[in-house]
């Protein structure tokens, strides 16, 4: 069973792009379908102050850390995962079709990696859908806490993960 941990990071909060409390209610809804399957044991949502996201954990029954950098926030959420795999999802992206069958393939496997791409949304993206940002990653839990990066795309970049076929959407 992995841990998950949903996150807003600074640049999709930035310029009132989304509304924190949506992305992170619609993201977290998505998930519960895994956790029901036995594949999601644990789920912490970590973010920016101000955002309000104690009244979320404490209605989701999820874990929350707050920090004004990223680097804090994410460290701080790592050591609160429980699982042996980690899966990070950007608030505000839900996954599609395949999802729960993708985790449950990853889980058999020793060490398994992978990103989820969101969904193509402009013409190059389309053309080449491995232009398309990560919406979600997930990787052992060791691995993730040994990357010195805390840029979440870069950090995804360094897992030398497969992209998986299940596309993430945006949603809020």
């Amino acid at each position: 069973m992995a841990s998950a941990i949903v996150f807003l990071s600074g640049k999709d909060a930035e310029g009132g792009r989304q509304d924190p409390a949506l992305a992170f209610t619609r993201s977290l809804g998505a998930l519960v379908p895994a956790a029901v399957a036995g594949l999601i044991r644990d789920v912490t949502i970590a973010g920016l102050p101000r955002q309000g996201l104690g009244t979320i954990a404490d209605h989701a029954g999820c874990g929350f850390v707050e920090a004004d950098a990223p680097d804090d926030w994410l460290r701080e959420a790592l050591a609160l995962a429980k699982g042996p795999d980690c899966l990070l999802v950007r608030a505000g992206f839900v996954p599609g079709l395949g999802f729960i069958e993708e985790l449950r393939d990853l889980e058999h496997r020793p060490n398994a990696r992978g990103v989820f791409r969101a969904e193509p949304a402009a013409w190059h993206q389309r053309l080449a859908p491995r232009l398309a940002p990560v919406a979600a990653a997930i990787a052992p839990l060791d691995l993730w806490r040994a990357q010195e990066r805390t840029d979440f795309q870069r950090m995804a970049r360094g897992l030398n993960g497969r992209t998986l076929r299940t596309r993430m959407h945006r949603v809020g």
